[in-house]
């Protein structure tokens, strides 16, 4: 899948969560959703901000960036 596809995706995706949410007529349902999809933005950006590197027992946690490339998913970028 080409990163276009994927943002295209992405898009229609994201396009049907905003249209779910504007359907919201309470106030505070809406805005409990908006805070608990905000929240699993945070999470989701990052796992695919900082991947984990293998490491020895002991050693400290090292962590890297990963590179925004073709990658399909987290597993693929920790064997690079």
């Amino acid at each position: 899948m080409t990163q276009t596809q994927r943002y295209a995706e992405a898009h229609r995706v994201t396009q049907r969560i905003a249209s779910e949410l504007s359907d919201i007529d309470e106030t505070d349902e809406f805005r409990r959703s908006l805070d608990f999809l905000e929240q699993q933005w945070r999470n989701f950006r990052q796992k695919t901000c900082e991947v984990a590197t293998p490491r020895e027992p002991g050693e400290p946690g090292k962590r890297r960036s990963a590179a925004h490339n073709d990658s399909d998913s987290i597993d693929e970028l920790k064997d690079q």
